[in-house]
């Protein structure tokens, strides 16, 4: 995502509360000028789905001792509406090249057929 007032660049990450959908941006560098009501932007222009909203700053706390600061965003999106959805899920692991080649005695987890 980014802010764009001041160019800054994070990345938006969804943050679970009771007190309905809100996001947060991590990794935005401590000596962005953020603040409270900046604007929020999709940064991937021509891309699918098209750039979205974002939202709105409401929380900015700096961190004397870390290099970046956290902020707390609004969304503009009404996530009970939403008619499309990308899910992004990382890669499936390497395959297991002595896969076959273990024959134990018994599982390591789970559930088991012993003979």
């Amino acid at each position: 995502m980014v802010l764009p007032r001041t160019g800054g660049r994070g990345i938006l990450r969804g943050k679970p509360g009771e007190n309905g959908y809100r996001c947060a941006i991590e990794y935005l560098m401590q000596g962005e000028a953020s603040q409270e009501g900046d604007l929020v932007r999709d940064q991937r222009p021509g891309r699918f789905p098209p750039p979205s909203p974002g939202g709105q700053i409401s929380k900015v706390t700096r961190n004397a001792a870390g290099m970046s600061q956290d902020l707390e965003v609004s969304p503009d999106v009404d996530f009970a509406r939403l008619s499309e959805v990308l899910v992004v899920v990382a890669p499936a692991p390497p395959a297991d090249p002595e896969a076959g080649a273990h024959q134990g005695a018994s599982p390591s987890h789970g559930l088991g057929v012993y003979r």
